[in-house]
């Protein structure tokens, strides 16, 4: 949920930012602006996939589990390779 804020916090920034720069024809401030908006719904789509990981964790912890030891597996798999 913390993501989600933060996220938000960043869009609405941008969105600010990039604003100032169209009104005072500062490009570069402009596209800050619009790659801070860009990288708040990025960070709010990730809040909203920790959530739901968050959520399967708690309904599914034998499955969270399992998940977790294949990931570990392949892992150790492809290290071991190189």
């Amino acid at each position: 949920m913390l993501e989600q804020a933060q996220g938000t916090v960043n869009e609405i920034a941008g969105k600010v930012q990039g604003a100032f720069g169209r009104a005072t024809n500062d490009t570069a401030t402009h596209l800050e602006g619009q790659a801070r908006e860009t990288m708040g719904k990025a960070q709010q789509v990730y809040g909203d996939a920790l959530d739901h990981v968050r959520e399967s964790a708690v309904k599914n912890p034998l499955g969270t589990i399992a998940v977790a030891a294949g990931v570990g597996l392949l892992v150790g798999l492809l290290c071991s390779r190189r």
